[in-house]
């Protein structure tokens, strides 16, 4: 691993050199460093794909050997590996090592907690200052990151922190074309984490309400499949248990769980990684829509039917009918 960032380091100098030299030949007709050529261009390029099929690598292994080795993990990569992987996370590094260090916190924070605590701090920031990289899979892993965090130190008191990763998830998942693309997975992962400090942090500091509001209204998710069937069976063990905070203390969030309840039957959107675990959530969607429809006035539900494109609409009656066959 050592070896491996001494010679990412040497790569990301020689590339900004590059890009110094042609900066200056631009500017003045002189240069200090000529690297334009396209055979060293190559060698640079492929010197990097192979440093980064090799972290690849070592982030799998590294994945597998914590969870292995949990109790007694953390002194040795505290002592060997989090240099490393601190310093690739460093805002002037290429975006694959500070994936490489995202990836690699990750897996600290899910498999090695309670052990890593006095790190957490650290961590959050780091994983913050990569959710709005232009690196969709860097976004991604930072946007995991931190919704693992809060399902695993949720009981930490660390207010300040919890305000800041809220403040930040709310503007990553409400930014334009925050859900189209490839950057609709990232943002799945936002929301997910959203929906883990709901969950998971105990901060009597927090409003929950308007952050309940928010997560709702963005439910089902819309490219990771996995994450929905999480927040969506999340979502459906609240309203089972009749949480005040998750239905509104008089009711006021019900036409948002119906919508996200409707949806994600109309479109199945969480039915393919776990398909009977998915039939039964499904029957429990239908269950809670009947069970609001009787407490919703006609006008509100013919809103949130309305609501669905047409197709979607017509998917849902038909399933809605099939149930009771």
């Amino acid at each position: 691993l050592r070896s491996s960032l001494q010679r990412r380091a040497v790569a990301a100098a020689e590339r900004q050199l590059e890009s110094v030299g042609i900066a200056c030949q631009n500017q003045d007709g002189s240069f200090a460093f000529d690297f334009d050529d396209e055979d060293e261009k190559n060698e640079l390029e492929m010197e990097l794909a192979q440093e980064e099929e090799l972290q690849l690598i070592i982030s799998q292994a590294l994945g597998s050997l914590f969870p292995m080795y949990k109790d007694t993990m953390m002194p040795t990569v505290e002592k060997v590996i989090l240099g490393p992987v601190l310093d690739m996370s460093h805002p002037k590094r290429l975006a694959s090592d500070r994936k490489f260090s995202v990836f690699v916190i990750d897996d600290i924070i899910e498999h090695l907690a309670p052990y890593c605590a006095n790190q957490v701090p650290k961590f959050i920031n780091i994983l913050m200052a990569n959710t709005c990289d232009a690196d969709h899979g860097l976004r991604q892993g930072a946007l995991y990151g931190l919704g693992v965090t809060a399902e695993k130190f949720g009981n930490e008191n660390l207010p300040e922190l919890w305000r800041k990763m809220i403040d930040t998830l709310v503007n990553i998942i409400d930014a334009p074309g925050a859900d189209v693309g490839e950057a609709a997975s990232a943002t799945d992962n936002g929301i997910s984490a959203l929906g883990k400090i709901i969950r998971y942090v105990v901060d009597p500091s927090i409003d929950k309400g308007p952050l309940v509001k928010k997560w709702i209204s963005k439910l089902p998710l819309k490219a990771d499949e996995e994450e929905s069937l999480i927040n969506m069976k999340f979502l459906v063990e609240q309203i089972q248990q009749n949480e005040p905070i998750v239905l509104g203390s008089q009711g006021e969030n019900l036409p948002a769980i119906a919508a996200a309840c409707a949806t994600a039957i109309a479109t199945e959107s969480a039915s393919m990684s776990h398909p009977a675990e998915s039939r039964q959530l499904v029957k429990q969607m239908i269950q809670i829509l009947n069970k609001i429809k009787q407490t919703l006035s006609p006008q509100t539900m013919e809103l949130v039917w309305t609501s669905l494109p047409l197709q979607e609409r017509k998917r849902l009656e038909r399933i809605v009918a099939n149930s009771y066959e």
